[in-house]
């Protein structure tokens, strides 16, 4: 918020996402100043930018955040089952997601959703399920406030279904996050012979 009134703040690590992002909102006429890049010692520098106040963006913020025992805290908007689209979801794995190849199979995908309760996280949960046909399993994950800090995983059996939803709305630079089955195939077959090799290998003796 600044004042009585939201405007949008990006700030990601990923390049392209913010440059994406920039020429959305430069095309409505809502950002006048370019990406800026923030370099931090030892870290990924971080790209940002602002844009003006909007009604919009305050109505956005206002459905989003509420009061509690004052604090501003993040929430689940009531329309939640609309606004979840394969653009939206594709953004939040960009933003918020990761693949990685652990677990059974040929890898899973984690969304993080950590700043919401159990209860929100088991209805963004259920409409997974229900509009993408994607399974998925709960994981705690660290969080100063108990009752928050939950991720949601998407097992390898349900991987092909979130490609096809999300695929067309990935940026190049971010496919990674979501792999082919070819490619999780190659990855879990590396891993693998990594392990195998390193093992083999044994402690080095003069």
């Amino acid at each position: 918020m600044h004042g009585s009134k939201a405007l949008l703040s990006i700030q990601q690590t990923h390049r392209e996402i913010v440059d994406k992002l920039w020429n959305i909102c430069f095309s409505y006429n809502l950002v006048h100043t370019p990406v800026k890049e923030l370099n931090r010692h030892d870290w990924k520098p971080v790209y940002y930018f602002k844009t003006f106040t909007m009604p919009y963006f305050t109505r956005l913020f206002n459905a989003w955040y509420t009061n509690i025992n004052g604090k501003c805290v993040k929430v689940i908007p009531s329309d939640i089952d609309k606004l979840l689209t394969p653009i939206a979801l594709a953004h939040w794995i960009m933003g918020a997601g990761g693949f990685d190849g652990h677990g059974r199979g040929a890898g899973r995908v984690t969304l993080y959703s950590k700043n919401f309760t159990l209860e929100e996280v088991e209805l963004l949960r259920k409409l997974l399920l229900e509009k993408f046909g994607l399974e998925s399993s709960l994981n705690k994950v660290a969080n100063a406030d108990s009752k928050r800090g939950y991720a949601i995983r998407i097992p390898s059996r349900s991987l092909s279904t979130l490609q096809s939803v999300v695929a067309p709305h990935i940026y190049p630079s971010l496919m990674y996050k979501t792999p082919s089955r070819c490619d999780r195939i190659k990855l879990k077959l590396y891993s693998a012979l990594a392990t195998w090799c390193t093992c083999r290998a044994g402690p080095l003796h003069r």
